[in-house]
């Protein structure tokens, strides 16, 4: 009988790329999405017709209860900050039948939860972070940290189980700063870069959070929808060679960028087209930052804050990033986010 993977987020920028590679790799497998309306399952339904779908939310509790009740491995790729959804999926999995096989939980999360609140925006890195040399110090965050309050729900969900029978096995991805166009059914769109891109372009003027000097870790969105893939074959092997529970987190990343640099990029190209009326880039305050990007996704927060984490762990797996690098799709979000605005290309 075939595997069953129930996944959330399928119409988001990361999780459809990665039931897109999951599905072209893994055609034998059963995949349920869980989808928020009809439109959607149309939409998914015509791009993956192997697919089923049931209508929820990430609050449609005794759904998801259910299904992760019922599936072998839950993917959740619908949002890192939705404590209920991440209950309800460890409490459906615990509810498995006494002596049934693990259940698997991979959830995403990302490494905004490195950035220091303490730390003055726009500074240069004063840590780096391994996510095996310093796995301890990742998973023991103060719950001030983005993203720290699910993912220790997540880390939590195997505590009580003995180590040799385990009812629940769980991984952690956290991606840094994802770049690319998408190749999922419905979002295909990242947010950090375009959203940098969209803000410089509406103001005539890149810019950066203060002096910019601060550093993240990037990924291509398909370098890190097979990292989700690598994870699922080792779990359709009961586990595999991968790193479950309190050391399954794994970093995703093949490059780093000061987001100076970044603004610089996108300066340079949207002047050499006419979009911007300056290859220069302004520091701005913390202020201002807010006022152009404020919630759900501030523009200080995104732009402004250190976060390196080394990916370590996934690449002990075999995986290896084969995309463009991210000065080399720069221009790509740029020309995207203009023509979104209406801005002759």
């Amino acid at each position: 009988m075939a595997a069953k993977v129930f996944v959330t987020g399928i119409t988001g920028y990361i999780g459809g790329q990665a039931v897109a590679h999951l599905a072209r790799k893994h055609p034998e497998l059963e995949i349920i999405a869980l989808v928020r309306n009809a439109g959607h399952v149309e939409t998914i339904q015509s791009v993956f017709p192997q697919i089923k779908t049931i209508i929820g939310d990430l609050d449609s509790v005794e759904i998801i209860e259910q299904q992760s009740a019922e599936a072998d491995i839950v993917l959740q790729c619908a949002s890192a900050d939705h404590p209920v959804a991440a209950a309800a999926i460890v409490k459906g999995i615990r509810s498995k039948p006494a002596g049934s096989p693990p259940g698997f939980y991979i959830h995403t999360s990302g490494t905004g939860i490195l950035g220091d609140p303490s730390q003055d925006y726009g500074q240069p890195p004063d840590r780096v972070y391994d996510d095996i040399a310093d796995i301890k110090v990742i998973t023991s965050f103060s719950m001030d940290r983005w993203h720290r309050n699910v993912d220790k729900i997540v880390l939590d969900a195997a505590t009580s189980d003995p180590v040799e029978q385990p009812k629940i096995k769980t991984a952690i991805v956290c991606p840094p700063t994802i770049y690319g166009t998408g190749i999922g059914p419905v979002r295909k769109r990242s947010v950090q870069i375009p959203d940098l891109a969209k803000a410089s372009l509406r103001r005539g003027k890149a810019l950066t959070v203060r002096q910019g000097q601060n550093e993240w870790r990037n990924i291509h969105v398909a370098d890190l929808a097979d990292a989700y893939v690598s994870l699922v074959e080792e779990a359709l092997k009961g586990g595999g060679k991968a790193d479950w529970n309190g050391d399954g987190y794994y970093f995703v990343e093949n490059g780093q960028h000061v987001w100076k640099d970044v603004a610089k990029a996108v300066a340079l190209y949207g002047f050499k087209k006419g979009h911007l009326k300056t290859p220069d880039v302004e520091p701005l305050s913390v202020e201002e930052c807010l006022r152009i990007q404020g919630d759900p996704v501030p523009g200080p927060a995104i732009w402004g804050v250190n976060s390196l984490g080394i990916a370590s762990r996934i690449r002990r797996l075999g995986w290896e990033a084969r995309q463009p690098s991210i000065w080399q799709c720069i221009s790509e979000a740029v020309d995207v986010e203009a023509e979104a605005l209406g801005i002759a290309l």
